[in-house]
């Protein structure tokens, strides 16, 4: 699923240079599959190799395979992994367990928790008093913010940082207008 770009002119571009450079690789969900009764490491292979086909994408093409906790998926010889790797018309790949599971554990190792202390501060600051509440949301509407609530969070899932701090991110300019409003400092 990748589609050309070209990036800069060349006089001569080398096979090569056209594959890995002048490539824009787009991800997106192919289909969900609902297995009638058995959810074996084969069964879950048949039905990946048949959307494969049917779809027309090209198995040599595979870079990498995600699989989430189930038992049936992370069986090392019988789960699909497995059995992908095992089957001679699938390239060497990369094989990822649950990148939600990768996500938190990378903002785990970079020590956010000091930025989501802070952050958590700042929202129960907005949000203590009804007063404050309505009045942040007027102004946020007024620079018309992407949202005009904030989350209300005493403590947050390592599996959500990533969106909450997204969603903190994209009203930043409000937060920081509303402080200064009210001739206050920050948390």
């Amino acid at each position: 699923m990748t589609s050309k770009q070209k990036i800069k002119t060349y006089h001569f571009k080398s096979e090569w240079e056209e594959q890995y450079f002048f490539t824009e690789v787009k991800e997106d969900l192919l289909e969900f599959i609902k297995l009638k009764e058995q959810t074996t490491g084969y069964d879950l292979f048949c039905s990946f190799k048949n959307i494969i086909s049917s779809e027309k994408i090209a198995i040599s093409k595979m870079v990498g395979l995600t699989t989430d906790g189930a038992p049936a998926m992370v069986g090392r010889d019988k789960g699909p992994v497995g059995i992908c790797r095992k089957d001679e018309r699938f390239p060497q790949f990369l094989c990822y367990h649950c990148i939600s599971h990768h996500e938190a554990i990378c903002g785990h190792s970079l020590k956010l928790n000091n930025i989501m202390k802070l952050m958590v501060k700042i929202v129960n600051k907005i949000r203590a008093q009804t007063v404050q509440r309505r009045f942040f949301k007027t102004l946020a509407d007024e620079i018309d913010c992407q949202y005009g609530e904030l989350f209300f969070h005493s403590k947050v899932q390592r599996l959500r940082w990533g969106r909450v701090l997204k969603r903190f991110n994209d009203i930043i300019t409000a937060i920081v207008q509303f402080f200064k409003q009210r001739d206050e400092l920050m948390p």
